[in-house]
């Protein structure tokens, strides 16, 4: 038998779900970390690495399992849903359809065990934060089991990441009042959302956007590896970078492993540049011309970091063993096969 009906914005209800999904979890590694949590007002996900939090009133409180909620919110057509809760389920009405995705009154997701932050705790971010961690955690390394090569450092004074092969480091001011590891696979999810301020507490860094959307990453103490030596790149010559790299990359990226290494092959000869790459479904290739005589070298280059190296910059450093680029705030820096 249903009860009271409540009328909703799709699109708006999709955005909200969406804003928080990187706190869900198919693993179940926290009980109901597969599901959408409805309490107070209020829309939850945790998954013990990302808790994510916004206001949403759909009228009723439960746990909805993730998927389908999701999959039919994004093929019903209608601007304007009603939802309905009936015993032990949530029935979604458009014009002449209804859907029914069972919904647990029983919230066992832990919510508490998250400590948000305070008002007052909260700062505002750099405009260029998530930029630069957008563009810094491309060089984390993809392996969790090497956990710090996964991860991204965020510091007082700058943003860097390494996986042993390619280095970023973004120099801006961050109110972060302790050196900070976050995996990489959970703080990229604050990019892209607006986020314009931070809070720390002890186990997380909170990210909150103006719509209150707030993102929470666990963090860690460990202790990051120093690259200041591996930044310094001595008796380098100076190279023109060519403008088609970064469309050329872009083509690659497709082609590129989806495994634990999807950056783009670059090959560096006189006269040519070559981006490729291969993947299991295809391959890519193109050349351009460049102004560089030497040997020839190779390496691998995340596709989002040239494209933005290739945008922002004219030339590059090469060296015995080092590719670096480099401006006031942005140093990127990778190894090289020399043959």
């Amino acid at each position: 038998m249903t009860m009271k009906k409540k009328t909703h914005k799709k699109e708006d209800l999709l955005r909200k779900i969406n804003s928080v999904a990187p706190g869900i979890s198919a693993k179940e590694n926290v009980e109901q970390s597969s599901c959408f949590v409805f309490k107070g007002g209020m829309l939850y996900t945790y998954n013990e690495e990302i808790f994510c939090s916004t206001k949403c009133d759909i009228g009723y409180e439960g746990a909805l399992e993730s998927k389908p909620l999701i999959d039919i919110l994004g093929k019903l057509t209608e601007d304007v849903i009603s939802l309905e809760q009936g015993e032990g389920e949530l029935v979604i009405k458009g014009k002449s359809k209804r859907a029914g995705i069972t919904m647990t009154l029983d919230i066992k997701l832990p919510i508490d065990s998250v400590v948000l932050p305070k008002e007052k705790d909260w700062a505002d971010l750099d405009e260029d934060f998530c930029d630069a961690i957008e563009l810094v955690s491309e060089c984390a390394g993809k392996n969790k089991n090497e956990f710090i090569l996964s991860c991204v450092h965020v510091t007082p004074n700058f943003i860097e990441a390494c996986d042993n092969i390619q280095l970023a480091r973004y120099k801006l001011k961050t109110p972060i009042t302790a050196n900070t590891i976050v995996r990489r696979d959970s703080i990229k999810h604050i990019t892209g959302l607006g986020m314009s301020e931070v809070a720390e507490t002890k186990n997380f860094i909170h990210f909150r956007n103006p719509d209150g959307l707030v993102i929470s990453c666990r963090r860690y103490t460990d202790e990051f590896n120093d690259l200041d030596d591996a930044i310094i790149v001595d008796d380098g010559v100076t190279t023109e970078l060519p403008k088609g790299l970064a469309d050329a990359a872009d083509k690659a990226a497709i082609f590129s492993s989806s495994g634990e290494d999807d950056n783009v092959l670059v090959k560096i000869e006189t006269g040519m540049v070559t981006i490729s790459s291969k993947g299991a479904s295809g391959w890519y290739k193109e050349k351009r011309k460049i102004k560089y005589s030497g040997k020839e070298i190779t390496f691998r280059m995340a596709p989002k970091v040239m494209a933005d190296v290739v945008k922002k910059h004219d030339e590059f450093i090469i060296s015995d063993s080092k590719l670096k680029v480099e401006d006031k705030r942005f140093t990127y820096v990778t190894c090289l096969n020399l043959s």
